[in-house]
């Protein structure tokens, strides 16, 4: 080869691998130079199951695992603390095809060198009483499908992963100790004996185990691993602040904490706050999760409506010195994540959220820039399902014989009527697939109906309820015999319609918001 063309060849090469450089390997488009210009392309889903939730990358960027919720029937219904939903880890390759079953329980994250996935599993502990039910951590070897159980909770509530491989424990409990669990020789160390907070679950350890942010009061502190040198961060405002490390640990996002509506400001590793990357929100809203990238460069910063059901997540994407940009606007059902690589994002997207049987799957999208984006075509978002039509019932009927008709219907197994009845903060609380579990636990019921209070818009009744339980149903399963009913007029409804809607079955003479 000449000179001539062996520079040619150089140049080449050199053109070539700077486009690498500025393109996602996945997708081949352009990264934004800066968050003012990123948007997303390419949005497209990822599972089709509709009931998918929280995607995990693996280390490497070729799959994704994520959890299944398991509905089935006689399903165990969310009414009872102790129990918990039926739950499946999946994993596919990025490409959704070749999708399969690992085990039961909740996928968690990838051991550090990516050859086991760590999940959590809800079971019996004899220690903790007849039908309690705590987590414990496995992890599985996707290649050979050997798991392990490394991990008994012991009441912890949050499990993290260091940058070493370790796992950082948050228990529950007023001073409660923090420990730190290494998976490779099942040493389990307490930092610290004593935590010197009441919510030591929403403690954070930076992920090169040397720092700790935590709550004390109404104060938010930045300290020592073990709890020493504390520095305050936020003065009368951090009584449920939340705390996000970068992945380098050079940088942490908090929320002030006194209310919903407070700050997300950005502090160094010292405790000075670099930013504030959100001021106050609107009177309902509030921070619910960041997600640093990996290069610790940006975040993504999820608000939610407190108060409003129906209000979709805004998924902002943020740098270091507060700049911002909108990137998505619709309904989620876990937090975003990012690819190894950073260039690709998950989302578990929540299809429908005002139907009967919401759909939840995983979807992909590449971040590149907004001139890019605008010459591809626009973001596709599913379309939610219809909302099926519900049941009327006469006008004439009076608040003793709705209660009446709601429980024949669940004698007639026509869940769909009896859930109609329900006004719609109540079929909010309770969505279709859940009363339909929970009531299909009941056979052969029979209610006697006692009236105790009564104004212009509410009744209050005493409810007797003698029934059957299905022996099918989870042990866990319970329903009283003797519970209150609430009812409310709603004049909104339409004409010769009932105005009587009930608002809620409850153990108390009022509705527990």
């Amino acid at each position: 080869m000449n000179l001539k063309h062996f520079s040619a060849s150089v140049l080449l090469l050199f053109w070539l691998l700077s486009v690498a450089c500025q393109s996602s390997p996945a997708s081949g488009l352009p990264f934004p130079k800066n968050v003012g210009e990123s948007a997303l392309a390419n949005l497209r889903p990822l599972t089709n199951s509709g009931r998918a939730l929280g995607a995990v990358w693996s280390p490497d960027g070729q799959s994704l695992a994520y959890t299944v919720l398991a509905f089935a029937p006689k399903l165990v219904s969310y009414h009872n603390a102790n129990a918990q939903p039926k739950t499946e880890v999946w994993l596919t390759p990025a490409s959704g095809e070749g999708a399969r079953m690992l085990d039961i329980g909740v996928a968690l994250f990838y051991s550090k060198d990516g050859k086991e996935l760590y999940y959590q599993l809800y079971g019996p502990a004899a220690e903790a009483g007849a039908g309690a039910q705590t987590p414990s951590v496995y992890a599985i070897n996707p290649s050979t499908m050997k798991t392990r159980h490394f991990l008994g909770t012991q009441g912890f509530a949050n499990v993290t992963s260091l940058a070493d491989g370790r796992l950082a424990l948050s228990e529950v409990g007023t001073s409660a100790p923090l420990r730190i669990f290494n998976p490779a020789t099942g040493e389990r160390t307490a930092w610290m004996t004593e935590h010197p907070s009441n919510t030591p679950q929403d403690a954070r350890y930076s992920p090169d185990g040397k720092l700790l942010a935590y709550t004390d009061l109404l104060e938010a502190y930045l300290s020592q691993a073990n709890g020493s040198a504390p520095i305050l961060l936020s003065t009368g405002a951090g009584g449920s602040a939340k705390f996000w490390w970068s992945p380098n640990s050079q940088y942490l996002a908090y929320t002030t904490g006194s209310s919903v509506t407070d700050k997300l400001l950005l502090a160094d590793r010292q405790g000075k706050t670099k930013a504030t990357l959100f001021p106050l929100l609107s009177n309902d809203g509030y921070i619910s999760s960041v997600e640093w990238s990996p290069d610790s460069r940006w975040m993504l910063v999820s608000a939610e409506s407190f108060t409003q059901f129906d209000y979709p997540t805004r998924i902002y994407l943020f740098d270091r010195e507060g700049n911002h940009q909108l990137l998505l606007e619709s309904y989620l059902s876990a937090s975003p994540a990012w690819s190894p690589d950073g260039r690709s994002l998950a989302f578990s997207l929540w299809i429908g959220p005002q139907s009967d049987e919401p759909a939840f799957d995983i979807w992909l999208a590449d971040l590149t820039d907004a001139k890019t984006a605008a010459s591809l075509p626009s973001l596709s978002l599913p379309a939610p399902k219809p909302t099926p039509t519900l049941v009327s019932l006469p006008a004439e009927l009076t608040p003793e014989q709705v209660i009446a008709r709601f429980w024949d219907a669940i004698n007639q197994q026509e869940y769909h009527a009896a859930w109609s009845m329900l006004s719609k903060a109540g079929r909010i609380l309770q969505r279709y697939p859940e009363f339909k579990a929970f009531y299909e636990c009941m056979q052969t019921v029979s209610v006697s109906t006692s009236p105790l209070q009564q104004d212009a818009d509410t009744m209050i009744f005493s409810l007797s309820i003698d029934y059957q339980r299905d022996p099918a149903c989870n042990a866990d399963w319970q329903q009283p015999n003797d519970i209150y009913a609430i009812l409310i007029r709603d004049a909104s409804l339409s004409p010769g319609a009932t105005p009587w809607q009930i608002e809620c079955f409850s153990d108390q003479p009022s509705c527990i918001k």
